[in-house]
């Protein structure tokens, strides 16, 4: 079929395909990462984005998550956290709409303008000197979260979220970091960010509440 043709294709020109059970808006990566997006709005009162980057590399990430996202382009980040939330209201948050909008309107997208949340010199982004970490326990759990609901949907199974995580990101897969931190540490920030903000991309999926730890 037309999915076999695409699969080889990508194999013959040297990538990695990776095939979805269905399609959503969003799929896999987009709908982790606007999860994260909205997290990092949380985050941000509490930490710089150098301080939450050197934190989340402790814990095996290769690539901190304000990296990430001036990886992607800032401009494009923000187009895609806007389409997100009109399909998953959970992803609507002023605090991180403003806060790339504010970096787009300056020309600072990223890598590819030379200064987002980092300068960029080529491939590097130059971070300042971290002296306090911060606990980023809710952005990796987040995250987790995310991917619970795309199983949830029918989007894609564990391995494949896995696989995605990896190839995006050079890290282990998320699953594997969610292993490192704990699931039960996880579920617990998730209920203290809810909580305290009753936001819903905080609120706990189905299938990971009902975990027996």
């Amino acid at each position: 079929g037309d999915v076999s043709k695409v699969v080889e294709y990508a194999q013959r020109i040297g990538k990695k395909p990776i095939v979805l059970k269905k399609q959503c808006r969003g799929a896999v990566l987009n709908r982790m990462l606007c999860a994260l997006g909205v997290a990092l709005g949380y985050s941000l009162k509490l930490a710089s984005p150098y301080e939450i980057d050197a934190s989340v590399k402790m814990f095996g990430m290769k690539i901190g998550v304000f990296e990430i996202f001036d990886k992607i382009g800032l401009d494009v980040s923000l187009d895609v956290l806007k389409s997100l939330e009109e399909a998953y209201p959970r992803f609507s948050s002023e605090f991180i709409k403003e806060t790339l909008a504010q970096f787009v309107e300056a020309g600072k997208l990223g890598k590819k303008s030379g200064e987002g949340f980092y300068k960029w010199v080529g491939e590097e982004p130059i971070a300042e000197r971290v002296e306090n970490y911060a606990d980023v326990t809710i952005l990796l759990a987040v995250i987790v979260n995310e991917a619970f609901r795309i199983i949830e949907d029918g989007i894609a199974d564990k391995a494949t979220i896995n696989e995605v995580w990896k190839l995006a990101t050079l890290s282990p897969g998320i699953f594997d970091l969610a292993e490192i931190l704990g699931y039960d540490n996880l579920l617990n920030a998730l209920n203290k960010a809810f909580e305290e903000s009753e936001m819903e991309v905080f609120r706990p999926a189905k299938t990971f509440a009902s975990l027996k730890f």
